[in-house]
């Protein structure tokens, strides 16, 4: 016979190699898997370009007014003391509002939060070459857009905002470009020199014509659209130029002043606000402010009363004529709300739809990947080397079985430390291990109840060695005298974590020693009601648990089919969650369920099978410690006497056939690819257990569980943004049916 080093280096040997195979299952089916095309599919759907809105135009022609109006709030300045020449981002964000200046060396120089006053002190600050702002921008909804504002390249307090513009122009394209003109000035040299670097850099270019208010009442606003085209076609070359007619200040100032408040008519048929919101308007503005106010409700009368000043009427684009109240019209009529609505579908059209069709794609993909892995663990059996496996698994326990005699303590234990030592992540190996040294390390024959108790500490609960070793005294102890004094000890020695699991455990493993009789007059054990007490356990409890020696007792008949098992073992495991195991411990639940009926001497085979049936996660583990147990069942018929009774002698040796079957079956390979399947399932709707599960399979895997987590938030933002600007726009799609029926 080998020496006992020979016999620990075989094991480790067998070990590594089942894990090997295990490994090389795996490895061979997933490097089939297409995650390159995965891997590119996601990365073009997560560069997807945001879009970007680039706004210019010559100085004095509104631009920092009209970017103010479509955030419906003052938050660019617009004095022309607080221009620089800083390129601004303005980023849109629902739930996040700041502001941050950078210098040439992309250094932070200022932060703070989004106001006009906030912004103004930034943009005095020289050294500033971009300023970033993130604030919700009304008309992009949820889609990240970014809006640019660039500087005024005919500033005569600052020349270097020319060459910051045109270089920025030279070296950028925006999927969008505003030009802002003033309605009042064209054809300026400073407009004609911009708009020319515009068209050359820019590729998809939109007008706006600002302070159409300002025309006087005589001047036809047709005609004044109509030579901005021929301008715009004779200069520029540019056909079927897309022109907004707005006024960007009163649009503003509805948006400051009118809006939320109660405007009436009077009896001249003239706008005016009620009188309660005069005397709100009173108390909460200054003499200056209420000049204001009433100059847009004056402005407000004249685009009323002025059908030529309904701008909307000369928008490019369809628009939305629907208004539900005065302020919807008045801003409406202001040509800002059609040009939000233009930018508004532009996002939809151009971004939202390319981000629907990645969308596709990709979980496409991924459901085929998803697919094709469940699959593997369905076919995985019928191409892994069986007879290997079973082969190092019969040597182990043969192994074993030769040196019981001889190993104690310390040589196992250094077959102990060399597994924890190189596997300490391989739980499920661990805890074979961890089995066999429990199994070995007593001159005491023990029974598979004795290994049982054993895994399920180990396995289940993780108590200290010294309580570890209390547990062990006391269970194999024959002195029933001072069993409570033993029980109070131990249960002093337990952490207050496990106390109530282990302590419930005990009561268990007292009761499996009561035979049948015993079990039914259980209220009568004075020990066992004492013990009871001191732990904590009420009555009901107890009654519990042996309901759960009960079905012990009744669950292994040879004559029951495979359905009738499956009904047992549902049973058993609503048994196991009354006594308080959670199930989502599935360790745990595994263990001690196996407590309650696997480990029996006639049936574990079957019931061994039952348990697979169930499901439960973390199978690969319970079955090692479980074969070890089955193992130890096994000697311990051989080592009886065979009975008198022939038909009893027939039973054992066909239940010996079981467990010898079990040994070296398919069920370690069987429930190890059901440990990973399980992980699988969860995986759909876990992201992160899904990768770290593929990652310990296959390294080409390390990177997707943090791409897919990207992803699947950046899907569930764009596709909120997309599902709710599809819904607005059908609702003014409605709206406009409305009005025109």
């Amino acid at each position: 016979m080998p020496n006992i080093d020979e016999q620990i280096k075989e094991i480790q040997t067998n070990i590594d190699e089942n894990l090997r195979l295990l490994r090389e299952i795996r490895r061979s089916q997933i490097s089939n898997l297409p995650l390159k095309k995965l891997d590119k599919l996601i990365k073009t759907f997560t560069s997807l370009k945001q879009p970007e809105i680039l706004i210019a135009a010559p100085m004095s022609a509104g631009k920092s007014t009209l970017i103010n109006s479509l955030l419906a709030s003052r938050v660019v300045p617009a004095s022309q003391e607080a221009c620089t020449s800083a390129i601004m981002r303005l980023f849109n964000s629902q739930d996040k509002k700041d502001v941050e200046a950078f210098d040439e060396d992309n250094n932070c120089i200022a932060s703070g939060s989004v106001s006009i006053d906030e912004l103004t002190t930034m943009n005095e600050l020289s050294e500033a070459v971009r300023v970033d702002a993130s604030l919700p921008i009304p008309f992009a909804g949820d889609a990240p857009v970014t809006v640019i504002d660039t500087p005024g390249p005919n500033n005569a307090l600052n020349k270097a905002h020319q060459n910051v513009l045109f270089e920025f122009l030279d070296h950028h394209q925006a999927e969008l470009t505003l030009f802002i003109m003033n309605g009042t000035q064209l054809g300026t040299d400073s407009e004609k020199q911009l708009l020319d670097r515009i068209i050359e850099t820019q590729p998809n270019v939109v007008f706006v014509i600002n302070k159409m208010d300002e025309f006087k009442t005589n001047e036809d606003i047709t005609n004044v659209l109509e030579n901005v085209r021929e301008y715009l076609e004779n200069q520029f070359s540019i056909q079927n130029p897309r022109i907004f007619p707005v006024s960007a200040q009163f649009a503003l100032d509805l948006q400051l002043y009118i809006k939320n408040r109660e405007i009436v008519m009077d009896e001249w048929g003239e706008l005016t606000f009620s009188d309660h919101s005069k005397q709100e308007l009173m108390s909460s503005y200054s003499r200056n402010e209420l000049t204001k106010i009433q100059n847009t409700l004056t402005i407000a009368n004249n685009f009323m009363l002025n059908e030529d000043l309904h701008l909307n009427q000369y928008a490019p684009v369809a628009v939305n004529n629907s208004f539900n109240e005065c302020y919807e019209r008045l801003m409406a009529y202001s040509g800002v709300t059609g040009l939000a609505d233009f930018l508004n579908e532009f996002i939809k059209n151009n971004y939202l739809n390319e981000l629907r069709q990645q969308d596709k794609d990709l979980f496409d993909l991924i459901r085929f990947v998803l697919e094709e892995i469940f699959k593997i663990l369905d076919n995985s059996l019928d191409n892994f080397s069986e007879e290997k496996l079973k082969k190092h698994i019969r040597n182990d326990f043969k192994v074993i079985d030769q040196g019981q005699s001889e190993w104690r303590k310390p040589r196992v234990e250094n077959l102990y430390q060399y597994f924890k030592t190189h596997y300490p992540k391989n739980e499920s190996s661990y805890h074979y291990l961890k089995v066999i040294y429990l199994y070995l390390d007593s001159d005491n024959e023990f029974s598979e109840k004795d290994i049982r108790n054993f895994a399920e500490i180990e396995a289940g609960l993780n108590v200290s060695e010294e309580v570890d070793t209390k547990i062990r005294e006391y269970r194999f102890s024959n002195k029933k005298d001072d069993i409570i004094d033993e029980f109070i000890e131990l249960k002093n020695l337990i952490p207050e974590d496990n106390r109530d699991k282990i302590l419930q455990l005990l009561i268990s493993n007292i009761l499996s020693t009561f035979d049948e009789e015993k079990i039914n007059s259980w209220k009568d054990d004075e020990i066992l009601l004492k013990l009871a007490e001191k732990a904590n356990i009420s009555k009901d409890k107890v009654s519990l648990i042996v309901i759960s020696q009960k079905t012990n007792h009744d669950v292994i008949d040879d004559k029951l089919t495979g359905d009738e098992y499956k009904e047992r073992m549902k049973k058993i495991k609503e048994i196991s969650s009354s006594l308080g195991v959670s199930s989502v411990t599935s360790v745990s639940t595994l263990a001690l369920t196996g407590a309650v009926v696997s480990i029996t001497e006639f049936g574990f085979i079957d019931v061994g099978w039952g348990l697979a049936i169930l499901g439960t996660s973390g199978l690969g583990l319970a079955v090692l410690g479980a074969s070890a147990a089955g193992l130890a069942a096994y000697k311990g018929m051989e080592r009886r006497s065979k009975p008198n009774n022939p038909q009893e002698s027939m039973k054992i040796e066909i239940l010996q056939n079981k467990i010898k079957k079990l040994v070296g079956s398919q069920s370690l390979i069987i429930k190890d690819i059901n440990y990973l399947s399980d992980a699988m399932i969860q995986a759909t709707y876990r992201k992160k257990e899904l990768s770290k599960r593929l990652t310990d399979s296959e390294q080409q895997l390390s990177g997707m569980e943090e791409q897919i987590d990207q992803l699947l938030q950046t899907i569930k933002k764009f596709s909120s943004a997309g599902t709710k600007i599809c819904n607005e726009h059908r609702e003014r799609e409605r709206q406009l049916i409305n009005d025109k029926n």
